[in-house]
């Protein structure tokens, strides 16, 4: 794995605070989950300022043993997040499937247990005492980068239809972001020092610092990992549910429990 320069005195925010969505973000693993972590997973010690996953990858869940893992934006390796010694990495989109929103880089003298996200997935199944922590934790940390406007992705432009409509569908999406505006001209001109901006349009900057200029909403989902569909032209099935939406969830799902082969086609987000 490659290796970046471990930045000083930049701490955002301590797996330490506490308020109440951290109370869920960051919980206390009991022996019990923490013997069935270890019995899935391995123990590492990199280097320090080795690079765990990048931006963009798919990535495991890392419980912090000593030391610690930093959480960086990548367009100014900014320290985000500090996971600190007895707290784990990772968040909702990593059980789904879906690319990280920042990487994690080791600290000095760090030691981790890397549980592999199949094994994570096994075990969920079968613990409902892991699947409970776990499981309000990632939901907790996906509200938590959602008020601090952290994830590393960007919305720039002017406020108009194009950037309502990207907009609208990271928020039905439940994605991290931030808005930065034409007419606030010196929040467009921080972004401009490490992204080259277009004059006229709506440009989306991705974590792995990817600029993308007036993107359609498609062009969007499959940047950040989330573009589901993988249907070969003549793939056939038994019941196709158009809408995502509670209703179509429902349908889905009896379909499914009655032995039908289910597709479930959304043109936004999952849930309606």
């Amino acid at each position: 794995m490659s290796s970046i320069p471990v930045p000083d005195e930049q701490t955002r925010y301590s797996s330490r605070r506490q308020d109440d969505v951290d109370a869920l973000a960051w919980p206390v693993f009991s022996q019990r989950a923490l013997d069935l972590l270890r019995s899935a997973g391995e123990v590492l010690h990199p280097e320090p300022g080795e690079l765990l996953w990048d931006t963009g990858d798919s990535y495991d869940l890392y419980l912090v043993l000593a030391g610690g893992v930093l959480l960086l934006d990548r367009r100014d390796d900014r320290v985000v997040f500090v996971v600190e010694e007895g707290d784990f990495v990772g968040e909702l989109g990593m059980l789904m499937g879906q690319r990280a929103f920042l990487p994690g880089v080791a600290m000095e003298e760090t030691a981790v247990l890397r549980v592999r996200v199949e094994e994570l997935r096994r075990l969920v199944e079968i613990s409902g005492e892991l699947s409970d922590v776990l499981l309000s934790a990632f939901d907790a940390r996906r509200r938590l980068l959602k008020r601090m406007r952290e994830g590393g992705l960007v919305l720039a432009g002017d406020d108009d239809r194009d950037l309502h409509r990207l907009q609208e569908f990271v928020e039905r999406n439940q994605l991290p972001y931030r808005t930065v505006l034409r007419s606030d001209a010196s929040a467009w001109s921080e972004l401009a020092k490490t992204t080259a901006l277009p004059e006229t349009g709506t440009v989306v900057v991705t974590g792995e610092r990817r600029v993308m200029t007036a993107p359609t909403t498609r062009d969007l989902a499959t940047a950040l990992g989330i573009d589901l569909w993988c249907l070969a032209d003549d793939s056939r099935c038994d019941l196709l549910v158009v809408g995502a939406g509670p209703a179509g969830l429902a349908a889905a799902v009896y379909g499914a429990s009655e032995g039908l082969d289910v597709v479930v086609v959304e043109d936004v987000a999952i849930g309606g």
